[in-house]
């Protein structure tokens, strides 16, 4: 069974600055915190590293 978005409500002007002026501050609140791909890379990336550095020769 599918659902289907509800459309979005209309704001007053006045609603949808405050709304664009609360996502704007969040951006920049956070803007420091690493996404998740970039986490992921560096964890795999020092597996990697971990790995050559414990590989047993054959």
């Amino acid at each position: 069974m599918y659902m289907r978005a509800k459309k979005p409500r209309k704001l007053s002007a006045k609603a949808e600055q405050e709304r664009q002026e609360r996502v704007k501050a969040a951006f920049g609140m956070f803007a420091h915190v690493k996404t998740s791909s970039e986490e992921f890379a560096r964890r795999k990336s020092k597996e990697i590293e971990w790995e050559d550095r414990n590989r047993k020769p054959q």
